[in-house]
């Protein structure tokens, strides 16, 4: 973009769904011993630097949740989490393993709810329109409400070769200086921003 210098995909297929139609997430790869250490590795980091915020009776919803990791942690911790994840194998995973029940449609189905955080990593790079998505997510939280982003950072690439860093499903990367442009031309205020050194991107 020659305003802001976002980086995004000129064309972005008609039917979004075909581009995960090859098996984005397969059943086995929830059950990988790397995969869930990795899981608890970012859980604690994410309630580490969210506790100010997640206090018991707190509010949450994690959207894109995948197999509901983060919903299950802090659910154990007295927290009122729910889940929104699309994909059908991971909905079925969370409810088999955990016993949680998570939306499976799209946020912008999710209305009259009102949350005290809002979660979400490794999604807003997945959706067409990242403002409309902000602004509903917006709509979505109490009047000093929390929303908390992770996302790849288009200048610390984590693998050497390109392509494989803007997957097909990528439509959006962002840098730290589009991100914090995209929320504070949507009405937020940035509280904070770093490095997520689990996932060579950015918070």
């Amino acid at each position: 973009c020659p305003r802001c210098s976002q980086v995004y995909y000129s064309t972005i297929p008609d039917d979004i769904a075909s581009v995960y139609k090859d098996g984005y997430r397969k059943a086995e790869d929830f059950t990988t011993p790397i995969r869930k250490m990795n899981g608890h590795k970012k859980c604690i980091l994410w309630h580490l630097l969210l506790k100010d915020y997640l206090k018991p009776g707190a509010s949450f919803l994690d959207v894109g949740c995948s197999e509901g990791f983060f919903v299950k942690f802090l659910k154990d911790r007295s927290i009122n989490a729910e889940g929104l994840e699309l994909n059908k194998l991971s909905v079925a995973y969370a409810k088999e393993k955990y016993g949680l029940t998570l939306y499976d449609f799209d946020v912008l189905e999710l209305k009259d709810k009102k949350y005290d955080v809002i979660f979400n990593s490794g999604y807003i790079e997945h959706v067409e329109d990242p403002k409309k998505i902000v602004n509903h997510l917006r709509s979505l939280l109490k009047q000093d409400g929390i929303l908390y982003i992770q996302t790849p950072n288009v200048f610390c690439p984590n693998t050497p070769h390109l392509s494989d860093f803007f997957p097909a499903e990528h439509f959006q990367t962002f840098s730290l200086e589009t991100l914090r442009y995209l929320l504070e031309s949507n009405g937020f205020k940035v509280l904070f921003a770093r490095a997520d050194v689990l996932n060579h991107g950015m918070a």
